[in-house]
């Protein structure tokens, strides 16, 4: 592609981007004003999310980490401490590593719910929140398109394999992003919600607790800082990577969207021989391998060896789902 081109196409870009944050800039200030409180409790949360960190921090080294998330944290330890700003969605960590982004991925995904659910079934699932700072770029209902893609995820299990996720008993999440993927799970639920463990490095497990302690409230969030910890029906339950393989649970469901496959092989053997893959359901996602994911693929080889069905990701090339 040549110099004016590239220079084009980049030029149409920004002025996509630009239009489309003009127009979806009056529904995020209704969102902040319409969940002002959530912006209130952060300051209090984000104060002591150094303190979280170091909690979960002392539980040990996580092993497996790549080079790649190595090179993450490096750079999204600077942004989130000592205090994780309220807008810590921006960040371009962030958006690369847990935020989705793309038009056409997007109208597909919205297609697809919109054939597949009520109205009144999409807008609660989708509802957004404040903490975050989210960019809406869906209309009717105004939610981010991360929200809109976790709910996919969760809706292609459910006419897949006739699993409700929200309804399940115990949740176990390997790699939960900044919790909004939980954050939607929860919303789904038509009772009482699951009890939801989410395994995670320490620093991403300690924006997981700002977030959801702002959003739920912290009575809702517990932290797992010993081997053996039982989590609570009901409550989130944040554990650090480095004690992930020795809690006291067994999963209804064990969900890792992209976490799992990158990760080194050996912590991939590690979990599966803690029998995660023996949950009565799978919700997972890998790319293909690749120079920053060498083993992703082994996770798609351990959930065959599983049993599981394993299938493309429709709306995404080079990805494939194991489902159970």
């Amino acid at each position: 592609m040549n110099r004016r081109l590239r220079a084009a196409l980049r030029a149409r870009r920004v002025s996509v981007d630009r239009a489309a944050y003009l127009r979806h800039r009056p529904a995020e200030r209704r969102l902040a004003e319409a969940k002002s409180a959530q912006l209130a409790a952060w300051d209090g949360f984000a104060a002591r999310a150094a303190g979280v960190f170091g909690q979960l921090q002392a539980c040990g080294d996580p092993q497996g980490v790549t080079p790649l998330w190595s090179a993450y944290i490096d750079r999204l330890q600077d942004a989130l401490l000592p205090v994780p700003p309220v807008s810590f969605l921006h960040h371009p960590v962030l958006l690369e590593t847990m935020e989705v982004r793309g038009s056409r991925l997007r109208h597909r995904e919205l297609r697809w719910l919109r054939g597949h659910l009520s109205d009144e079934a999409l807008h609660a699932a989708l509802e957004e929140d404040a903490a975050g700072e989210p960019t809406l770029s869906v209309v009717n209902p105004d939610t981010s398109q991360t929200a809109l893609h976790h709910l996919f995820h969760l809706e292609r299990l459910r006419h897949r394999m006739g699993v409700r996720a929200g309804d399940l008993g115990t949740i176990v999440e390997w790699g939960g992003g900044f919790g909004g993927f939980a954050r939607t799970l929860r919303r789904t639920a038509s009772a009482a919600p699951p009890a939801h463990v989410i395994i995670d490095l320490p620093l991403v497990a300690a924006l997981q607790w700002t977030y959801l302690c702002t959003v739920f409230g912290e009575e809702h969030v517990d932290l797992a800082l010993e081997p053996g910890h039982r989590p609570r029906p009901g409550a989130f339950t944040l554990v650090p990577a480095a004690i992930g393989l020795d809690l006291d649970v067994r999963a209804d469901l064990f969900v890792s969207l992209w976490g799992l496959s990158e990760v080194a092989a050996a912590t991939q053997d590690a979990v599966a021989a803690r029998r995660f893959y023996d949950a009565r359901h799978l919700l997972m996602a890998f790319q293909s391998s690749g120079p920053d994911t060498p083993d992703a693929e082994n996770v798609g080889e351990l959930a065959r060896r599983a049993g599981a069905v394993i299938e493309p990701v429709a709306v995404l090339s080079h990805s494939s789902y194991v489902l159970r």
